[in-house]
């Protein structure tokens, strides 16, 4: 996977294989209205198989951030919105970038406008971000020094390598 080039989040910074864009192009229609070739069988169960893998790993990695930011006191699909606000706010401290306002965490993460303020205060409460004097936001100043040796991060590392693996395994 290729670092991306510019710090638009939103930049698709992991293409698929060179075979499986092949694939994919050979289904798409041509200009004059004729059909190109289907992807073949072996193609599709590929890509199912990728999309399969990285949902695991993606699906493992937020159920162990929900219960170890919010315990038992919030269901998963509340809460998610939440840690991906979260995870912007990170994003953006390591990046050395000045605090992030409420609209930079929408306009990076998607996340409707109106309901940022209240992920932030949500995540404020739980003394995971700290709001600065300028109504930005930061990591909270013991985030880290709290999480220093967590079990929980090494698991998530371990589901972020075992997948990378897999995927090797599939090229």
């Amino acid at each position: 996977m290729k670092e991306p080039t510019s710090h638009d989040d939103r930049q698709n910074d992991a293409d698929p294989p060179q075979r499986e864009q092949q694939d994919a192009n050979a289904s798409r229609e041509h200009g004059d209205g004729n059909m190109r070739q289907q992807p073949s069988p072996e193609a599709i169960r590929r890509r199912h198989r990728r999309s399969a893998i990285v949902a695991r790993a993606l699906s493992s990695v937020m159920k162990l951030l929900h219960r170890c930011a919010y315990g038992r006191n919030k269901n998963l699909g509340v809460a998610s919105p939440e840690l991906f606000a979260m995870m912007q706010v990170i994003i953006n401290d390591w990046r050395g970038r000045p605090p992030i306002t409420k609209m930079g965490i929408e306009r990076h993460s998607g996340l409707p406008r109106k309901n940022v303020a209240r992920y932030l205060d949500e995540l404020a409460k739980y003394g995971l971000v700290q709001k600065t004097d300028d109504d930005r936001y930061i990591v909270h100043p013991d985030f880290y020094a709290d999480r220093l040796n967590a079990r929980y991060f090494s698991h998530i590392e371990a589901i972020f390598a075992a997948a990378a693996n897999e995927l090797r395994k599939l090229k």
